[in-house]
């Protein structure tokens, strides 16, 4: 079984849900699928979803479970929401909302206090790639976004900047390369998600690779048909 996840970001509307959703869960899928969507859209989505093994994710949430925090979602209200999931450490946080690695840790600690599972993403720029720095940014990220706790419930979801959004991907022996890394930095117990330019035509190698326990999809998961084809993998 594998973990499919969609990350709409801050795209999609009530139809293209609607459209969606009715596609996806006509059929059968041997994995686990989680949608994470903009947050306006959950309480569509709870009502919507009838497969046992889909599940609801948000984008992101605050450090602390409530308080004076105009505009920020409480991984607590997700989770009364009816969401199991939540992103923490998107690249597009870090870059532009300038979130350290401390914060992300901080938010992913949370998540786990309200009862949901992080997945925690990291993954290095172009520029440190073309430096041969890809390891060591990953270790400095895991050691200092992840919980202490190795035996928390969370996912690591290594996405290389330079490949999100652009068409680019990791060539599979690269993301082998660090995903065995991150399972010998991280333990066995804990599933790896790849995500960077995930499409229709490449999620299948990608999955199929050792030590990939599934796949964070962008642009291609607002493809009710792209996206149905990942979610029938097996």
């Amino acid at each position: 079984m594998k973990t499919i996840v969609a990350n709409w970001k801050m795209n999609g509307s009530l139809g293209l849900l609607h459209q969606a959703l009715n596609a996806w869960q006509m059929k059968d899928s041997p994995n686990i699928v989680v949608l994470c969507l903009p947050s306006v859209f959950l309480p569509a989505a709870h009502n919507l979803l009838h497969q046992p093994n889909f599940f609801m994710g948000g984008q992101d949430c605050h450090t602390n479970l409530q308080g004076a925090f105009t505009g920020d979602t409480s991984a607590q209200h997700l989770h009364d929401a009816g969401c199991r999931y939540v992103l923490v450490g998107h690249s597009e946080r870090r870059q532009y909302h300038h979130e350290s690695n401390a914060l992300v840790k901080a938010k992913a600690q949370a998540a786990l206090t309200a009862g949901l599972t992080p997945i925690i993403c990291i993954g290095e720029s172009l520029e440190q790639k073309e430096q041969g720095l890809t390891l060591s940014v990953l270790k400095e990220q895991i050691e200092h976004s992840v919980p202490d706790n190795k035996a928390s419930d969370f996912y690591v979801a290594y996405e290389p900047i330079w490949a999100i959004g652009t068409g680019l991907v990791a060539a599979l022996e690269d993301i082998q390369q660090v995903h065995a890394f991150l399972k010998k930095e991280l333990g066995a117990r804990i599933k790896l998600l790849y995500g960077g330019s995930v499409t229709a035509d490449n999620y299948a190698s990608i999955l199929d690779l050792e030590n990939v326990d599934g796949i964070l999809v962008g642009g291609a998961s607002l493809k009710a048909d792209d996206f149905g084809k990942m979610v029938q993998y097996s």
